[in-house]
């Protein structure tokens, strides 16, 4: 069979509805900010970004597409300007006043548009957990240049996409689809880029045709997603799912979990399932594709390197590898003609 496997990824288009009205609440904890954004049954539009310019801990709140904001409390002082339907800028003083204590946003039904942006260290960046309840509807979360301790995101039924690029988490990241066909990005589009979680990552995207799509660097000298914790788990359940470490032609590396003891795990459900890798590593690698026609390319042949072993399960159906792609002290292939 031909190495050549025709991926057809999805963009999903941003959505244009009537919007309504967010919730703002901001307390102090410890002279951090812990921030509530809280959504209601509408498709609303929100960004959390960084003030630019020198001042520390400055960060804002913006709204567009017709959403409106509420500020429902802030601690006395922590508003530089006056907050208006639009715009929230907040500033906490002190000596923890450039960290964002916690995020916690839950977006509830519509087609939302939350935006995370420029939340990094030496300025405003979250020193606790970014949680994200997307809700119902078609949504999209973008988290770009943001370090975080851990990162929850819920993206909730309907057809959602969550894209992340440069982003830090310091303790694991646990991310949620739904039903619904849900796209997960991890980009690095620049050599500066480098998505990397310090800890276990956990990826469930539920039912549909899902798509975990982790292209190449564009830094020769790092991958796209480097995972240092000891437990990587994908799963989809159900639908014609794609799983794609690499970019086809590219040399730069697109995903690297060879963090001593680390196991990656990856399972796709019945459907007719691409496993498509290129330039990754892995320590140990498990694959389970379990009912359809499913298909892998040859893994050897695209730079995929693993340090002890390698099991991948076809399961039932009709499914396909490269006929070079060999069973050996290292790949272990079953189920596959």
């Amino acid at each position: 069979m031909s190495d050549k496997v025709r991926l057809n990824l999805e963009v999903l288009e941003t959505r244009e509805v009537p919007s309504g009205v967010v919730d703002v609440i901001v307390t102090n904890v410890l002279g951090m900010a812990r921030v509530t954004i809280v959504g209601d049954a509408a498709g609303n539009n929100i960004a959390i970004s960084r003030v630019p310019g020198p001042d520390l801990g400055r960060f804002r709140i913006t709204a567009s597409g017709g959403t409106s904001l509420s500020l429902i409390s802030a601690p006395l002082g922590w508003l530089p300007v006056a907050p208006t339907s639009t715009l929230i800028v907040i500033q906490p003083p002190g000596f923890f006043g450039n960290y964002i204590e916690d995020i916690t946003i839950n977006m509830q039904d519509g087609n939302d548009n939350v935006t995370l942006q420029d939340l990094r260290p030496n300025f405003t960046h979250i020193f606790g957990q970014l949680t994200v309840v997307m809700g119902g509807g078609n949504d999209q979360l973008t988290i770009q240049d943001v370090e975080m301790r851990q990162l929850m995101a819920v993206l909730g039924e309907g057809n959602d996409q969550l894209t992340m690029r440069n982003v830090l988490v310091n303790q694991g990241a646990q991310i949620y689809g739904g039903s619904g066909n849900d796209n997960v990005w991890c980009l690095a589009p620049t050599p500066a880029d480098l998505n990397v979680v310090n800890g276990n990552l956990h990826v469930d995207l539920g039912t549909g045709n899902n798509q975990f799509i982790v292209p190449s660097s564009n830094n020769p000298t790092s991958p796209n997603l480097d995972v240092n914790g000891l437990s990587v788990f994908i799963w989809s359940a159900g639908g014609k799912d794609i799983i794609r470490f690499g970019t086809p032609g590219s040399q730069n590396r697109s995903f690297d979990h060879s963090v001593l003891g680390g196991v990656t795990r990856i399972r796709a459900g019945g459907g007719n399932d691409i496993l498509w890798f290129r330039n990754a590593i892995f320590n140990v690698l498990y694959g389970l594709l379990e009912a359809g026609n499913d298909t892998i390319n040859h893994w050897p042949d695209n730079n995929v390197t693993v340090g002890l072993r390698a099991l991948v399960d076809g399961g039932s159906g009709t499914d396909s590898k490269p006929a070079t792609f060999l069973r050996s002290p290292i790949w272990t292939i079953i189920s596959f003609p």
